[in-house]
């Protein structure tokens, strides 16, 4: 117990002391008028001289805190935009209620991220760590900080080999569906990575899985000594105990092209375009750089399309349909990797990010 309290101490020492904090984190430190509560605004904009006013809802430690309405308003005492929902250490995230240690802040480009403490599993001696990101809007200002889509959570472990054997897994998995549910409820889909670090770069990163909370299984696709290919075997369920039974792993890859129905579905409930990516076989592309799929009813576009096998990245966008129509969608394509392999099963890339 008392090397594991000194495992911890020295984490939470590396997060205060080097977050690695990008510079670019377009963040404005706003105050109400008596400086008695502040709140971090993120914008792209000056914002010297602005403040907000509280409608509803009380502050703690200074700091905007559970559910509010706050008013903000420029230098010349002018109405900038009302935002509500909930708030976490002066962090505004929307309509997920959240009382977590927040660890970082970084910005990946446009991207902005933050970090919290889910909690700890002294038996494993691993810290669980969630991340949420905000996006620009049209009009260059953020919305809040998003939780559950995706849920993405990080294991911060010294020992690698906690991710290597069977029974460890299911012990991770079973910890991590059990804090999925707390924070997400409705949410189906975990994102789960293994590293080392507290704040990992994408090479740090060396166990990734995608697991269904509500299905109770998992994909592995990552593990610390092999990036998984979807030929290798899945783990049988004859080696699963009764209690762990539900967690079957399949080894199979995120990658494949029947992952596109279900970006324009998710695209569709949120009614606004959402990250994607996926492996497609291109065969010709049109001289206005879009390729036309009709088994999945979604239409490319993009310069950095290519022909042959690729995996694209980009924003899916639902398109709307007719009574009785299949769900269609536009991707918009901001990056292409080509494969040397059908369906891309030699690709271990940028999926990995946490």
């Amino acid at each position: 117990m008392q090397k594991l309290r000194c495992f911890l101490t020295l984490f939470i020492c590396f997060i205060i002391g080097g977050t690695g904090i990008a510079e670019t984190l377009n963040e404005g430190q706003l105050f109400t008028k008596d400086q008695s509560c502040q709140f971090h605004y993120l914008t792209n904009q000056n914002t010297t001289g602005w403040h907000f006013e509280i409608e509803e809802g009380v502050c703690q430690n200074k700091l905007a805190q559970g559910k509010m309405t706050l008013s903000i308003f420029d230098a010349f005492q002018r109405p900038v935009e009302q935002i509500f929902g909930y708030f976490n250490q002066g962090y505004w995230i929307g309509n997920t209620p959240l009382q977590k240690e927040v660890l970082t802040r970084t910005s990946d480009q446009a991207t902005q991220k933050l970090t919290f403490l889910i909690g700890k599993d002294d038996f494993l001696k691993a810290l669980f760590i969630g991340q949420m990101s905000a996006d620009p809007k049209k009009d260059n200002q953020y919305g809040p900080f998003i939780l559950c889509e995706p849920l993405k959570m990080l294991v911060v472990s010294e020992d690698k080999d906690l991710f290597q054997t069977q029974a460890n897994q299911l012990s991770l998995f079973e910890k991590a569906q059990k804090f999925a549910i707390e924070l997400c409820p409705q949410q189906e889909t975990l994102m789960l990575f293994g590293s080392t670090k507290i704040d990992p770069k994408q090479e740090d990163i060396f166990f990734y899985a995608d697991l269904n909370v509500q299905q109770e299984n998992a994909r592995i696709l990552k593990t610390p000594d092999t990036a998984v290919s979807s030929e290798q075997e899945a783990l049988s369920k004859e080696n699963i105990s009764p209690q762990t039974e539900v967690n079957n792993i399949d080894k199979t890859p995120l990658l494949q092209p029947e992952r596109i129905p279900a970006f324009i579905l998710l695209s569709k409930i949120m009614r606004q375009p959402v990250d994607a990516y996926f492996a497609v076989f291109v065969d010709q592309i049109n001289p206005d750089n879009t390729v036309f799929l009709p088994k999945q009813h979604l239409t490319l576009k993009g310069n950095a399309l290519k022909a042959g096998w690729q995996v694209v990245f980009g924003k899916m966008n639902a398109q709307e349909t007719a009574d009785g129509q299949p769900l269609s969608g536009t991707f918009q394509v901001s990056k292409s990797v080509i494969c040397q392999e059908e369906r891309c099963r030699d690709y271990h890339g940028d999926i990995y990010e946490f």
